[in-house]
């Protein structure tokens, strides 16, 4: 009798867990359709746990162009073809502005900075940082040629193979850092530079941490997964190490101001810190100021390296391709310093 009542409410206390656990989890009542939410791994059961180029345009096809994915603990909305994004961002742009700040993302950049940033402080920093990158010169002379300084310093490096195999990878990411610091700092560092390459490092380890086992683990269980060993913690110290970096050159800055006009981003940040120091609904503080420098390259150094390197790659694979765009860039160099063709040019 005893045994059969141990075993009733162990059953029942099991269908209650359950229960609470799929009410907890489920999608919101007025979010779109889509895969059958499963505790702790969401949604992703329905693409096999790894993404494909196939693999959003399936779900579209089963769930329309609109359409939940729940990643983990989240309901997420994917929005698929040109007409449904473009209606999304001109029609619904208010909705769709916040970022959701997930648990890890929360412990990443507690909600600072520019990326993963609402409200106010996503608002006015963006707005500073596009008038800011303009009076740097994106897009204009000074800003191509600071990159074409880098450019013939990572040929340089190339020649240094002299014809032999070599892999190019770690030699251009560094050198897309080195234009991000251009645009941060106002310099380049060397690339035997220890703390450079510390930096490097760093922004590729939390890079490559994303989407991973631990990542969804974390955002499924973060009291837990805090008081656990494992490679979040790395990916923490990571974040915590370009952090320093970034303190370490803003400290830079205050200890030589600039004397004129100011000459990079932190400079503008520090000048724009000053003028609104009596504002109160300010948010331009260090702390910002260290997470807007941490997004630049977590944001800008993987897209801009991966494209350079498929660039080579099809460079390399389409010869008759290459020969061509070689011709034009010395036409555009000739051009450039007022050369003019002649008939039989």
């Amino acid at each position: 009798m005893m045994l059969g009542l141990q075993a009733f409410l162990l059953a029942l206390l099991a269908c209650l867990l359950i229960l609470y656990v799929l009410k907890q989890n489920r999608l919101p009542r007025f979010y779109p359709p889509g895969p059958i939410w499963i505790p702790v791994i969401g949604g992703l059961w329905k693409i096999g746990f790894k993404l494909t180029p196939n693999s959003y345009s399936k779900l579209a096809a089963k769930y329309g162009n609109v359409y939940s994915l729940p990643i983990g603990s989240h309901a997420s909305v994917i929005v698929s073809e040109f007409p449904a994004v473009k209606e999304f961002m001109i029609n619904h742009s208010e909705q769709i502005s916040n970022r959701p700040l997930t648990p890890f993302l929360a412990a990443l950049t507690d909600g600072k900075g520019i990326i993963f940033s609402n409200g106010d402080t996503w608002k006015q920093h963006r707005k500073f940082g596009i008038v800011t990158m303009r009076k740097l010169g994106i897009g204009k002379k000074n800003m191509e040629r600071q990159v074409e300084e880098e450019a013939r310093q990572l040929v340089e490096y190339f020649a240094c193979a002299k014809g032999q195999l070599f892999d190019p990878s770690l030699l251009i990411r560094n050198s897309v850092v080195n234009v991000i610091c251009g645009v941060t700092f106002g310099t380049r560092f060397s690339m035997d530079d220890s703390d450079f390459l510390r930096l490097v490092e760093a922004v590729s380890t939390v890079i490559r941490f994303g989407g991973s086992l631990f990542h969804l683990l974390y955002e499924s269980f973060p009291r837990l997964m805090k008081h656990l060993p494992g490679p979040h913690n790395e990916i923490l110290a990571c974040a915590a190490t370009i952090k320093s970096f970034a303190r370490n050159q803003i400290d830079n800055h205050r200890a030589k101001p600039a004397m004129h006009e100011p000459q990079d981003f932190v400079d503008f940040y520090l000048l724009q810190m000053e003028k609104s120091k009596h504002d109160p609904g300010s948010t331009y503080d260090d702390n910002n100021l260290t997470q807007c420098i941490t997004d630049f390259f977590l944001a800008g150094m993987d897209t801009t390296t991966t494209t350079l390197q498929w660039g080579l790659l099809l460079m390399a694979t389409h010869p008759g391709i290459q020969g061509f765009l070689h011709k034009t860039v010395i036409m555009y160099i000739f051009y450039s310093d007022g050369w003019t063709p002649s008939a039989d040019t």
